[in-house]
């Protein structure tokens, strides 16, 4: 669908699962053009990959809380996702990513138009996940789990 609007559009599918052969097979089956599958992708290569993306598609039907959504928002990439397992506790649907229903490419093709087409929505959701990344910096979790550790063991009154 995306490349039906925008024929010069380009995806890249990093790491690897058991579904890279079906993958290779749908993409030769369905005549998509501008697909890389680049496998495991070294840690320091990983934001060189963010850096040269415009918009982190992912559509698990099973997920718990993905690294890469960190990952993406800290590097400022707008995230299209299924609301599969824990991502809906990581993502805030029109304000850190945009959420698609499991098994809904279409739906996942209209969130990616939107975020080509629709001014200032891109940089709205990641200015917000941006944002977001700052709640869990080394200073404020530290602070959190000193008030979690008094709160659950007081000190002894003597």
């Amino acid at each position: 669908m995306v490349q039906q609007r925008y024929p010069e559009a380009c995806l890249t599918v990093a790491h690897d699962g058991s579904l890279r052969s079906q993958l290779e097979r749908k993409v030769r089956e369905w005549g998509l053009r501008n697909v890389r599958f680049v496998g495991t992708v070294p840690q320091e290569e990983i934001s060189a990959q963010y850096d040269a993306a415009d918009i982190y598609l992912t559509s698990p039907n099973i997920d718990n809380m993905p690294g890469s959504w960190w990952e993406c928002y800290a590097s400022g990439l707008p995230v299209v996702a299924t609301k599969a397992g824990g991502i809906p506790f990581i993502a805030r649907n029109e304000e850190t990513a945009l959420l698609v229903e499991v098994d809904n490419h279409q739906a996942m093709a209209r969130a990616a138009f939107r975020l080509i087409e629709e001014d200032g929505l891109a940089g709205r959701l990641t200015a917000t996940a941006v944002a977001e990344c700052e709640k869990y910096s080394g200073p404020k979790i530290r602070a959190a789990w000193f008030a979690l550790y008094k709160e659950l063991h007081p000190p002894c009154e003597h």
